[in-house]
C-alpha cells in the first residue's frame, strides 16, 4: 500500500463525519454548484450547461463552478463568473448550501463530502459502447468488485469510493438507447432519465468559433491549407494503463508522410504518462492535443476521426464525416479493462483496421475519397440515429430548462418559460421505453 492510500484510509472516517453533518444544513434550491473531471478541468456537458446558464439568465438560480485549478478559477472570475476551490471558505459555503450538484462523472467532480441531501444531476458524456458503472463484469475491475464482490470487498470499496454508489436524481441521455443504458449502468428510476441530447455538442451546430484560442486548431487549419487531410485520433482509456498505440509513434508518422495525412492525437485525460506520449513531439505530421482543452471544439477542423472503442466517435458523426475504427487490441482490452455493451461490428460504421498495414490502407482510401461506408450510407445513418435523437444546438437549453422546472420551479421567469417552448422538449425514459429499436444488454 502506498503512502497516499494510507493517508486516504486515515482521512476517510473524518470525511464521512463531514459528509454526515453536511446533510443537516438547509439547502438553497436557487444555488447550484458545477464541476467536471475530478475538479481539474472545465469541459464536457456540465461546462456547456454552466456556460449556457451564465449566458442566458432566465431563472433566479446562482451558478458556481467548483475547481481545484487556480488557473481555471482565475479565468472564470475574469469573465465575471463565480468559481471557488472546493475547500476554500467560499467553496465550502457554496457546497454546503447548494441545493443541486451538477457534474459529468461523479460527486467528486465538485465536493462529494459536502453533498448530503443535495440533488445530484449526472450529465454524463459518452454513449456507452463499453460497459460502465454496474454493467462492468470484469472481476479484476475495482468497480465490478464494488458492485459484485464479496461482502468485504464491497464494504471496503464503498468506504474508499463512496461517490460511485450515489443515487442520482436526474441523468441525461442523447437517445432512447442511451437512456436504457443509463438505467442499467446506474440503477436510476426511469422517471429521472431524460432524453435531452448532449450539451457539449451544441457547439457543433453554432456559428461561434470557440476553438480560436486553441493552438491545435491553427495547426489543423494550416495542414488543411497545405493540402493535407487532418485526422483526429482519440483512443479510449485503458483501465490497466497499457499503451494505446500498437507501435512507436514514428511508425504512424511515416504512414502519414506516405498518405498525405496529418494526425492530431488526443489521448484520454487519464492517459497522460510520459510513455504514452513519447515520440509524438519529434514527429513531422503528428501533434499532441492538450488534454485540458475540450476536443469537441476541434471536431469541425478534422476531416476524419480515428478511434478504437471511444464513444466520442458518435458525437463526431453528427458532422457527417468519415470515421475509422482502429481496433487493434480487442481481446486484450476485454481481458484487462472491460467488455463491450454492443457487438462492435454493429456499431462501427467504417473501416476496422487491425494492424498498421490495414490502417495505412484505410488512410490511403480516405485520401483517394473511396473510404468504405461513407457518411451517406445506411449503416452510418442508422448508427447515428441510434445514439442521437436531437441533431441541433439546443441540448444545453433542454437540460437547463429540465433542471429548473424540476428543482427550482419558483425561480422560473417569463424569459425561461419562453425559452423552454422554443425547441422540442426533452423526453422522459418512462415515456419512450417501449420504442422497438432499443437494444438491451442480454442477461
Amino acid at each position: 500500500m502506498s503512502v497516499l492510500h494510507g493517508l486516504v484510509l486515515l482521512a476517510r472516517p473524518v470525511q464521512f463525519l463531514i459528509f454526515f453533518f453536511s446533510g443537516f444544513l438547509p439547502r438553497n434550491p436557487e444555488l447550484w454548484v458545477f464541476g467536471a473531471w475530478g475538479g481539474n478541468l472545465m469541459s464536457g456537458n456540465s461546462a456547456a450547461v454552466f456556460k449556457y446558464a451564465n449566458n442566458h439568465p432566465g431563472a433566479r438560480v446562482r451558478t458556481v463552478w467548483i475547481s481545484s485549478s487556480s488557473e481555471l478559477r482565475k479565468h472564470l472570475r475574469s469573465e465575471g463568473k463565480a468559481a471557488f476551490h472546493p475547500w476554500s471558505p467560499q467553496g465550502v459555503l457554496a457546497c454546503l448550501r447548494a441545493g443541486v450538484y451538477v457534474y459529468d462523472t461523479c460527486g467528486k467532480d465538485v465536493n462529494y463530502w459536502l453533498s448530503r441531501k443535495a440533488r445530484n444531476v449526472l450529465l454524463r458524456h459518452g454513449t456507452g459502447i463499453k460497459n460502465i458503472g454496474r454493467a462492468i463484469n470484469n472481476p479484476k475491475h475495482h468497480l465490478s468488485r464494488l458492485y459484485r464482490g464479496n461482502l468485504l470487498e464491497r464494504s471496503l470499496l464503498r468506504f474508499l469510493l463512496p461517490w460511485h454508489v450515489t443515487t442520482y436524481d436526474l441523468v441525461i441521455a442523447s437517445s432512447t438507447q442511451h437512456a436504457v443504458q443509463a438505467s442499467e449502468f446506474f440503477f436510476v428510476a426511469k422517471k429521472n432519465i431524460v432524453i435531452t441530447g448532449s450539451p457539449r455538442n451544441d457547439i457543433l451546430f453554432g456559428s461561434m468559433n470557440s476553438s480560436a484560442r486553441d493552438p491545435a486548431a491553427h495547426w489543423m487549419r494550416t495542414c488543411r491549407e497545405s493540402g493535407r487531410l487532418v485526422c483526429l485520433y482519440m483512443p479510449t482509456f485503458r483501465d490497466n494503463r497499457t499503451p494505446v498505440f500498437p507501435a512507436s509513434w514514428s511508425k504512424l508518422d511515416e504512414i502519414c508522410a506516405r498518405q498525405g495525412v496529418s494526425v492530431l492525437i488526443r489521448l484520454h485525460p487519464v492517459d497522460r504518462s510520459s510513455s504514452a506520449v513519447e515520440g509524438i513531439t519529434q514527429s513531422r505530421h503528428l501533434r499532441l492535443h492538450d488534454a485540458r482543452e475540450d476536443p469537441v471544439l476541434l471536431f469541425s477542423d478534422a476531416d476524419c476521426m480515428i478511434t478504437d472503442y471511444s464513444s466520442v466517435v458518435y458525437d463526431y458523426m453528427m458532422l457527417k464525416n468519415p470515421v475509422i475504427f482502429f481496433q487493434h487490441d480487442k481481446a486484450a482490452f476485454i481481458a484487462n479493462s472491460r467488455d463491450f455493451y454492443f457487438d462492435l461490428e454493429n456499431v462501427s460504421p467504417g473501416p476496422r483496421p487491425r494492424d498498421l498495414d490495414d490502417l495505412e490502407a484505410a488512410l490511403r482510401d480516405l485520401s483517394a475519397g473511396r473510404l468504405a461506408e461513407c457518411p451517406s450510407g445506411k449503416r452510418y445513418q442508422d448508427t447515428l440515429a441510434r445514439f442521437h435523437h436531437f441533431l441541433d444546438g439546443g441540448s444545453s437549453e433542454r437540460v437547463w430548462t429540465e433542471m429548473v422546472q424540476r428543482y427550482c420551479p419558483l425561480g422560473i421567469t417569463e424569459t425561461l418559460s419562453t425559452i423552454s417552448r422554443s425547441r422540442v422538449a426533452s423526453r422522459s425514459l418512462a415515456h419512450v421505453l417501449s420504442t422497438p429499436s432499443v437494444q438491451r444488454k442480454p442477461n
